[in-house]
């Protein structure tokens, strides 16, 4: 899941929708932490620190 919350900052929630799907998230979870941030694990949002310290930049919405 965090990777998929990674991949809806680096390249959009659609990317994101389709990583979870095929791998078995339920579609009220997605909606959840795709469409409100603010509801997301404190442990997702370390992921996504953690994604943006490698250098590379990450889309900035």
């Amino acid at each position: 899941m965090q990777r998929g919350i990674v991949l809806d900052v680096e390249r959009g929630a659609v990317n994101a929708w389709i990583f979870m799907k095929e791998r078995g998230v339920s579609e009220s979870v997605m909606l959840r932490v795709l469409a409100h941030p603010n509801r997301r694990r404190t442990s997702d949002a370390f992921a996504l620190k953690q994604a943006g310290s490698d250098g590379l930049p990450l889309r900035q919405r």
